[in-house]
């Protein structure tokens, strides 16, 4: 239950965070790249995007069928890179 939880970016600390949608942090993502010309690293902190990043590659690596069925085609339309690289590879 949790990683289906973390997968849609559900918030656990709800002290001054704000919850998004994933839709929100999808737009966010596309933000980043547009401008940055590169995807976010894990340690990204704008928008807490880096762990947003972090939960689609976890829901990934375990095959979530939600995700899987309803994220994964959106993330991999836009070339979003599942796998972990190093840090020099975020570039394409």
């Amino acid at each position: 239950r949790v990683a289906r939880l973390d997968s849609i970016g559900f918030v656990w600390d709800t002290g001054r965070t704000v919850v998004r949608s994933w839709e929100e942090r999808f737009a966010h993502l596309k933000q980043f790249k547009e401008t940055n010309g590169k995807w976010p690293s894990q340690r990204e902190k704008w928008q807490k995007i880096g762990e947003w990043c972090h939960n689609q590659r976890r829901a990934y690596a375990q095959k979530d069928k939600m995700f899987m069925a309803e994220r994964f085609l959106k993330l991999d339309e836009i070339g979003f890179p599942f796998e972990y690289r190093k840090a020099s590879e975020f570039t394409t």
